[in-house]
């Protein structure tokens, strides 16, 4: 699984995910998108550097990584 997520902090739609400063807290819970698709933000690092997600009923450990633009952007490591 390949997973690029963006979070703003509330459920977001796919049409309405924007990128948000690295800065911006990144909260645990459910996200849904239009299609139905949900994950569930389960563990969050203290310093955001990972995150443990569960999609399809699977957890997932996704790490933080560096963007041109300083978006919170988190992805496996494979």
């Amino acid at each position: 699984m390949t997973s690029t997520l963006a979070f703003t902090g509330k459920v977001a739609w796919a049409s309405d995910v924007h990128e948000v400063s690295r800065t911006d807290p990144v909260q645990a819970g459910l996200y849904r998108c239009h299609q139905g698709a949900q994950i569930i933000v389960k563990n969050i690092a203290p310093d955001f550097g990972s995150i443990v997600v569960q999609f399809k009923g699977k957890d997932h450990l996704l790490f933080a990584v560096d963007t041109a633009t300083g978006a919170v952007r988190y992805q496996d490591q494979r």
